[in-house]
């Protein structure tokens, strides 16, 4: 994941390592931390009712060196996605994200992932359940959109509508999901990779905060992640510790410097 604002208050999210699923196990986190010690690291895909019936330390362990950690949970149910927040946070979780990117056949049996792009308020109703369950941030993976779901206006629509209830923080895998006919593994690479729209979202936020009223309290503090960061171990070391010089070096002003000042 790869951040397109450069402001202090997103510092957070300046480099982050997407979550995936029969990969980004406990074991592969820690070596992840070992790369970078500031990177965000994201869990694998739980759904919520396996967090709210299965064996939480099995779901749920991990390293203290994680840190910072957020939990990665899949579900289209308010008050189901809300307890698994709890549950996420009094483990110790520094996030709680909403999958609604993945694209695979039992997912979407689940009615969750993906095929929410679909359904907006749905997704908006699931946010403010979670945001209300918990005080750490919550926030919303998503794609480009799903199937013949491909206008620019359907994502602008998507984003705009859970904004609108607070959601500060939106990971946009760059590409589509085709539901219909392609595996997960397909779908990684298949549909072709558009960061040019997430840019014009970017640039749309940007506008849409300066010049409407209306839209500004919506807007105000989203910010625009472009996920899906491919590169090899060696270049994944250079590109993390770059970052991480970047954050340490980032004073109170939003500027590079030695200054000191945090």
């Amino acid at each position: 994941m790869s951040l397109l604002a450069n402001n202090p208050a997103t510092n957070a999210w300046l480099l982050s390592v997407a979550p995936m699923m029969d990969w980004t196990d406990r074991h592969c986190r820690y070596f992840h931390r070992l790369l970078s010690p500031n990177a965000r690291l994201y869990t694998e895909m739980v759904t919520s009712p396996a967090l709210i019936h299965g064996d939480h330390e099995r779901l749920l362990g991990f390293d203290r060196l994680e840190h910072p950690l957020a939990l990665q949970i899949g579900g289209s149910d308010p008050h189901e996605l809300a307890e698994a927040a709890r549950i996420g946070e009094q483990f110790g979780y520094d996030e709680i994200n909403l999958n609604v990117g993945c694209p695979s056949d039992r997912v979407q049996s689940g009615r969750f992932g993906a095929c929410l792009m679909r359904e907006p308020l749905l997704v908006a109703d699931c946010f403010d359940a979670m945001r209300d369950a918990v005080s750490v941030p919550v926030t919303v993976k998503c794609r480009l959109g799903v199937d013949d779901q491909d206008e620019y206006a359907d994502l602008q629509h998507f984003i705009e509508t859970v904004s609108a209830r607070g959601c500060k923080v939106f990971a946009v895998h760059a590409r589509k999901a085709w539901l219909k006919g392609l595996s997960p593994k397909e779908n990684r690479d298949v549909p072709p990779l558009n960061y040019e729209r997430v840019y014009q979202l970017k640039r749309d936020f940007q506008r849409l905060r300066s010049s409407s009223t209306a839209a500004s309290s919506a807007w105000q503090m989203c910010r625009i992640i472009c996920s899906t960061l491919m590169a090899s171990c060696s270049a994944v070391w250079r590109i993390t510790s770059r970052i991480d010089w970047l954050s340490s070096n980032r004073c109170s002003t939003g500027r590079l410097c030695r200054c000191g000042r945090k």
